[in-house]
């Protein structure tokens, strides 16, 4: 069933973690049905256990096991665009693992991060994703959180679809004052009166939640609300007190 092909999902992180490139190959390869090609993991445990964690925070295992599906489905139909996700998949693996000690990173960097996502997603979801762009050239140096926006951004591909299962996505970044604002929104069917963060099975929204507080003070979570003509609009900001 689902939930045995999801704990099967999560023991292929161990085939991930060492060489990003080669081993997420061995994904799709395992995915396939065939034998990967390295198991050379355990001979540093300690280390592997440390990695398996980041990457089993920050990576929903749902989107993994989409993503491998869709490798899988590609490597004989289109072994190039198969090969371009795979490599997509391993840089997020790799910024992942780097973002988890470097704390703080600039903007210009999640956004790159955010990119290889939807270049993952629109491979599923094709001409379905649309995604349009507002971003101050001024914000791309500042230094924001790692990854910061690639959840919030998952949790509008997840639900922020319209009836016909369309996405339509809005990434808007400007200054305002000393503040960067970051509104991510989509016209969706649009959240539950009086929805408050943290409530349903996901934790995306909650923990980025907590972690801007943690880091900026309580003022500063985020806010959710409805987006025009429809949909949700989650906003954030953050002080323009460094630069990368």
């Amino acid at each position: 069933g689902v939930e045995e092909t999801l704990r099967k999902v999560n023991g292929m992180f161990a085939i991930a973690v060492w060489d990003m490139r080669d081993k997420t190959l061995c994904l799709a390869r395992d995915r396939m049905g065939e034998k990967p090609l390295y198991y050379g993991w355990q001979r540093n445990s300690f280390l592997f256990a440390s990695e398996l964690k980041a990457l089993k925070a920050q990576i929903n295992p749902h989107f993994l096991f989409n993503t491998l599906n869709t490798i899988a489905e590609l490597i004989h139909a289109d072994s190039e665009r198969a090969e371009a996700t795979v490599e997509r998949l391993a840089e997020m693996f790799r910024y992942v693992l780097n973002g988890s000690e470097r704390g703080l990173v600039p903007l210009e960097e999640e956004l790159s991060f955010l990119e290889d996502y939807l270049q993952i997603e629109r491979v599923r979801f094709g001409d379905r994703l649309r995604v349009t762009r507002e971003i101050a050239p001024e914000v791309l140096g500042v230094l924001v959180p790692s990854l910061l926006l690639q959840p919030l951004v998952e949790n509008t591909v997840r639900h922020g679809r319209g009836a016909d299962g369309s996405i339509d996505l809005g990434i808007d970044i400007q200054t305002e004052g000393d503040q960067v604002v970051i509104a991510i929104g989509d016209q969706g069917r649009g959240m539950p009166a009086g929805h408050r963060i943290g409530e349903g099975p996901g934790h995306g929204l909650y923990n980025v939640d907590q972690r801007l507080r943690k880091t900026y003070g309580k003022e500063y979570g985020l806010e959710i609300s409805a987006n025009q003509p429809q949909g949700t609009l989650v906003t954030l900001s953050i002080p323009m007190e460094g630069k990368g």
